[in-house]
């Protein structure tokens, strides 16, 4: 494997995930942050900050109308950000930490810390 790109991200903390929007915009989450970088020259475009406690995973969704990142927490919370205006749009309260969520074929699946979700999409 031949390495093209190779920056430091995350000074006070390790990468949890990383996600790749618009081609060529990368997401990474630390603690409670997430930057969002320019893959080709490394410059940050924005750090967003929502979560009080360690966010664990980054994914995208699709809705109705729009791509949506959404950001899993142990602060029982996913954020649900705008991957082109890198802006929040709002947040879900869960009963458990979440640390994953993924969709397949219909399904919006959510790992907690001690329980799991499934909820068919609408």
């Amino acid at each position: 494997m031949e390495t093209t790109h190779s920056w430091l991200a995350h000074k006070a903390s390790r990468i949890r995930s990383i996600l790749f929007t618009n081609g060529d915009n990368v997401w990474s989450c630390g603690d409670t942050d997430i930057c969002v970088w320019d893959k080709m020259s490394r410059a940050k475009l924005k750090q967003l900050n929502f979560h009080s406690h360690r966010i664990q995973h980054l994914s995208i969704i699709k809705t109705e109308s729009m791509f949506v990142v959404c950001s899993c927490s142990r602060d029982k919370t996913i954020a649900f950000w705008d991957p082109k205006k890198l802006k929040f749009l709002g947040k879900q309260e869960m009963e458990d930490e979440v640390l994953c969520l993924l969709e397949s074929q219909g399904f919006t699946y959510i790992l907690g810390n001690r329980s799991i979700i499934i909820a068919k999409k609408s």
